[in-house]
């Protein structure tokens, strides 16, 4: 059976047209007046025009915390505080206040110590936000928050803060609002915060119409450094009393463990206090703010002489007790090599102990040019940046094909090539380390890098020559309990094209205890002009003093050395 089609009627198809026409012009007249609605109230309501006239918008900053740099046991050596700030809200204070903004800006005023007719234009500012005084000591945020008036707060935010100061601050360097300089500043991207920032709508009551957005706050994270405060406080505290003794430009003192290169302490004195940056810190070149020891390329005097006698012990070309003219001067081209203070023959070991430069010499000539060169760019000398540290320098030798005859005797004795004193306390580390070279370092972890340049034997006979070092120039370099190995140095310094006798540095290297050394220090006392000027006078009461506190913190027990064993 089919069954027929259903065809609706014409008339009730053209119905249902109309009835979706009519809905559809019944949705639009309902939505344009809403509309309409809407654009009434927004202009024509008064009600809701003075509602609205209430209404701002308040944008804050969510303070971040920079990342905090402490010592090798976890002590803070630079770190965020809170700091208050007077801040007020002109608006707010108009709108809840706008009777008393003269007996206001008389109580801010005396609140906080200012003039009153400076903060009265402050508080007539057209704006939501102004600062009536930055960096507020607590009490007196306890008097601002005290008076209790809308528009006005003790607000804070976070700060650099270094409880060291002075201490450690040409190496730590400093942030500001301004700008910044040293490790906080280099390492700036472990440590580095990005403030976060909330806007609010505001009524005039001071209370929140609404949270519009928020942008939390992220902070910096964490840098250990092999730096041990204990230490660094004594070799700065001796640096200061050095530069007071002496009348001195500078002074300046580094501190390593010759088991794995970790820096320990880097002191310079004059400093300067980071939490409160002066102008006078910054003018010229930065002599407060500068970090001695990886900045200031010197020409080292007699340090140069154990390498001299190292690489001859290392190639068989000098023993301990071979006698050397020394007593004689030695012409060289235009140059004459003397000593002043020795007047007869000394042996290989003496030309260290007493510090010779005609022995230097002597025991240079038989390494030759080259081969010294060589020994030189061994040690690290002239070798690039250690630490990669904003100001550092790095020390020049010269190719040996450039060496004039006069050029190769200076440089047995420490003239011609230039160094920091970083760079002389890597080159010693050989003399510690048996022959390794141990590369210094500031993050004390991993395994330490290291190399072989001289044999241990030949670096162990050095060293036990320089353990005789508080028997000659070195006196008052001595330890008591402790035998120490070092070597003095004293050199003029190059100014206006000439080699001034009024103008010294000097120098004092050593490590203790000598048959297992575990500290190496290098001090330089830059212009002493009081109380001594060589650095057995100078410079080695510093090592002392500096490497009695090592010893001390450090557990070694009181040892005998080289000679209680002859």
């Amino acid at each position: 059976m089919i069954t027929p089609r259903y065809f609706a009627p014409p008339r009730l198809r053209i119905q249902r047209w109309r009835m979706w026409f009519f809905v559809g012009v019944l949705s639009l007249m309902t939505t344009l007046m809403i509309i309409g609605g809407i654009f009434r109230l927004h202009n024509f309501d008064p009600h809701l025009q003075a509602h609205l006239k209430t209404l701002y918008e308040v944008r804050r900053v969510i303070p971040s915390h920079h990342g905090t740099i402490t010592d090798r046991n976890g002590e803070p050596l630079a770190m965020n505080a809170n700091v208050y700030h007077a801040v007020a809200d002109p608006g707010l204070l108009r709108a809840v206040h706008s009777g008393a903004a003269q007996k206001t800006a008389v109580e801010v005023a005396a609140a906080l110590s200012l003039d009153e007719t400076e903060v009265r234009e402050k508080l007539n500012a057209p704006s939501s936000f102004v600062y009536l005084k930055k960096k507020i000591p607590p009490s007196e945020a306890a008097k601002l928050r005290a008076m209790n008036i809308k528009g006005l707060s003790a607000q804070y935010e976070s700060a650099r803060f270094y409880p060291g100061r002075e201490m450690i601050a040409p190496l730590l360097g400093y942030l500001n609002d301004v700008g910044g300089q040293g490790l906080d500043r280099l390492w700036g991207n472990r440590l580095r915060a990005e403030d976060g920032e909330i806007v609010m709508v505001r009524t005039s009551k001071g209370g929140v119409f609404e949270e519009v957005s928020l942008r939390p706050a992220k902070h910096g994270g964490r840098l250990i450094l092999s730096v041990d405060s204990r230490l660094q406080a004594a070799a700065y505290n001796a640096a200061v009393r050095a530069l007071r003794k002496h009348k001195a430009r500078a002074v300046s003192a580094a501190v390593m463990d010759a088991r794995n290169g970790d820096i320990l302490a880097l002191a310079s004195a004059p400093s300067f206090n980071p939490n409160n940056i002066q102008q006078s810190d910054l003018r010229g070149e930065g002599e407060r703010t500068k970090n001695r020891v990886i900045s200031d390329l010197v020409e080292c005097g007699s340090l140069a002489k154990p390498f001299v006698v190292a690489l001859a012990f290392e190639l068989g070309l000098a023993k301990e007790k071979e006698k050397l003219p020394t007593k004689t001067p030695v012409p060289v081209g235009r140059l004459l090599v003397r000593d002043s203070h020795i007047r007869d023959n000394l042996t290989v070991a003496e030309v260290l102990t007493r510090s010779s430069n005609v022995g230097a010499y002597l025991i240079a000539q038989r390494l030759g040019k080259k081969r010294y060169h060589d020994f030189l760019r061994d040690v690290g000398f002239g070798g690039g940046k250690i630490l990669g540290l904003q100001g550092e320098a790095s020390g020049v030798v010269r190719n040996h094909k450039k060496w004039r005859r006069e050029d190769f005797a200076t440089h047995a004795y420490g003239y011609g090539f230039s160094a920091t004193l970083l760079e002389l306390l890597r080159a010693y580390s050989i003399f510690a380390a048996d022959g390794m070279l141990i590369e210094p370092r500031l993050a004390p972890f991993g395994k330490p890098a290291a190399r072989r340049v001289l044999s241990a034997k030949a670096a162990q006979r050095v060293r036990r020559v320089m353990a005789g070092v508080t028997e000659g120039t070195a006196k008052l370099a001595a330890v008591d309990g402790y035998e120490i190995a070092g070597k003095t140095g004293t050199a003029k310094k190059f100014i206006n094209g000439e080699y001034r006798d009024e103008n010294k540095r000097a120098f004092f290297v050593g490590m203790a205890p000598s048959k297992r050394p575990r500290y190496v220090i290098a001090v330089m006392v830059d212009e002493p002009r009081q109380n001594g000027e060589s650095g057995g006078s100078a410079a080695a009461p510093v090592f002392s003093e500096i490497m009695r506190r090592a010893l001390i913190i450090g557990g070694v027990p009181p040892q005998g050395g080289y000679k209680d064993a002859v």
